[in-house]
């Protein structure tokens, strides 16, 4: 995207903001000033991030308060902060028959990008190049993640804002999506709600804590760890800060990667199967086992498991996101009935590696010397 990466970032903040659904006050008179680079809103369920998120993009309006946008009050019946605002949704979706870049190519019509625009930058960016023909419907959601991002950069965005993308996204899928995400992020104001603080640690990061619709708690990171040490913090404001916080970082910590190393990171080995979980791809020695992303994750989590039985519902969640389907027991037999087929054509019995136990689940029946 060259040097429209440079531009200077904008301004957006907030004044005594509030939002009922009946009589519960989902956001509770809020005010904040986002900074430029990382805002990570923290919260459990039902603290009020996700609406305090479609406040600022104009999916809801308030019931009080006002939104600026530069300095003036934001008019959502002209398009000014639409041009330079770029949003993933919690719930994002998209065709499932359209392909990647089809899909990609009708969100930058409706978004009245130029045609010139170059899509193969945005699918490097976000590490997508090799899913471009890929349909939509079988990207497993770390994947259609990736997507949200993409679509969400198509206007050379100031103002990315994004709810829960690293919602039910395993550790590698968090550290390639964290990743893709600082890529995007330079000159750029981010906003983001976010469940551990760990996925963007040692950031200049603004943490921004919200409990029953209200604002009780922001800073920088090092400056919150230095009052939280020194006791200024009040009892509610440590709690929050302990569980939301420190406790996230104690449990989940990224592992520590040599760069000389990097790939093996993201790499399986097994006998001569090797797993990409980077690219998603899979191989057989030398021959490429031309697998669908969802297929190459229930391979995985199979050869992952050796000599365990796996049932659909494992194999099934493990994949993709259960709550878009119907079906599991069919939706698995179908895939794997694939899977085998592929292996099948690679070498005539390579398909039996995959087993059926009585109808009750699915095994990889792996032997080191055949395999």
């Amino acid at each position: 995207m060259g040097n429209n990466l440079e531009k200077t970032a904008m301004e957006i903040k907030i004044e005594n903001v509030s939002k009922k659904y009946g009589t519960i006050k989902a956001v509770d008179n809020v005010s904040l000033n986002f900074i430029e680079g990382i805002n990570i809103l923290m919260g459990n369920d039902g603290a009020g991030k996700s609406t305090l998120i479609k406040l600022l993009v104009g999916n809801l309006h308030g019931d009080s308060g006002n939104i600026f946008f530069n300095g003036k009050k934001i008019d959502w019946r002209n398009k000014d902060f639409f041009q330079v605002l770029g949003y993933l949704p919690s719930n994002f979706r998209a065709y499932e028959n359209f392909t990647v870049i089809k899909m990609l190519k009708y969100f930058a019509a409706l978004k009245g990008i130029s045609p010139a625009f170059t899509f193969e930058e945005i699918l490097n960016l976000t590490e997508l190049n090799s899913f471009a023909d890929t349909k939509i419907k079988h990207l497993p959601r770390s994947l259609l993640i990736r997507f949200g991002i993409a679509q969400s950069i198509l206007n050379d965005p100031k103002v990315l804002i994004m709810d829960e993308p690293m919602r039910r996204l395993d550790i590698y899928e968090r550290m390639l999506t964290s990743d893709i995400i600082l890529r995007v992020l330079k000159n750029r104001t981010l906003i983001i709600a976010n469940q551990l603080a760990c996925d963007f640690k040692n950031l200049s990061a603004n943490y921004i804590f919200m409990k029953n619709g209200k604002i009780i708690l922001q800073g920088l990171e090092f400056d919150l760890i230095h009052r939280y040490e020194e006791g200024e913090l009040s009892q509610e404001q440590a709690s929050e800060f302990k569980n939301l916080y420190l406790r996230t970082i104690g449990i989940y910590v990224k592992p520590k990667i040599d760069k000389n190393s990097n790939e093996d990171a993201f790499l399986f080995k097994i006998g001569n199967f090797r797993f990409d979980k980077k690219s998603y791809m899979a191989f057989y020695n030398e021959d490429k086992i031309d697998l669908t992303p969802i297929e190459f994750l229930i391979f995985l989590n199979l050869a992952e498991n050796i000599g365990n039985t796996l049932n659909a519902e494992t194999l099934f969640t493990s994949s993709s996101n259960a709550q878009y389907y119907k079906g599991a027991d069919r939706v698995i037999s179908v895939h794997i009935a694939h899977i085998r087929k592929k292996l099948s054509k690679i070498e005539e019995n390579l398909g039996d590696v995959i087993k059926n136990i009585r109808n009750s689940g699915y095994i990889f029946n792996f032997n080191s010397d055949e395999y």
